[in-house]
C-alpha cells in the first residue's frame, strides 16, 4: 500500500504528463494557453473559463488529453473513445477544418472510436 506521499507524487508526475499533452492539444486547436493551475491540474478542473466554440474545443483537447493518459496506463482498462457531437451549430469554417483536422490526427490507433458529428446544415461531411 502507498503512503500519502507516494500518492501525491504519483498525482504530480500524471499532471505534469497531462498538462503537457493538454497544452499540446489546446495549441493544436488554435486556442490560447491556459495558465491557471485550476484550469490545467488534473485534478482540480471544475470547469473553464471559455464560450461557445472556443469552450467545446477546449473540452475536446481535455477529454482526448485524459484518453491519452488512459492509453499510457498499464492498470486502466480503456472503453471504446466515444465523440458526441464533434461539430457544433454555430461553427464556422475555418474552426470546423480545426477541429476536423484535430480529431484526425488524434484519434487513437489502439482502441475503437465511435465519433457522432451532429454536421450543421451549413456543412456537409462525406
Amino acid at each position: 500500500m502507498a503512503t500519502e506521499q507516494d500518492t501525491i507524487t504519483a498525482r504530480l508526475k500524471k499532471e505534469m504528463a497531462f498538462k503537457k499533452i493538454f497544452s499540446d492539444y489546446t495549441s493544436q486547436l488554435n486556442l490560447k494557453p491556459l495558465t491557471e493551475p485550476r484550469y490545467l491540474d488534473l485534478y482540480s478542473i471544475h470547469s473553464f473559463p471559455r464560450q461557445g466554440v472556443e469552450l467545446h474545443k477546449t473540452v475536446m483537447a481535455y477529454h482526448f488529453a485524459l484518453n491519452a493518459m488512459i492509453a499510457k496506463s498499464k492498470t486502466a482498462h480503456r472503453l471504446p473513445f466515444l465523440l458526441d457531437a464533434i461539430l457544433k451549430e454555430d461553427i464556422d469554417e475555418t474552426n470546423l477544418e480545426i477541429v476536423l483536422t484535430f480529431v484526425g490526427k488524434n484519434l487513437p490507433s489502439d482502441t475503437q472510436t465511435k465519433v457522432d458529428p451532429i454536421v450543421n446544415t451549413k456543412f456537409s461531411i462525406i
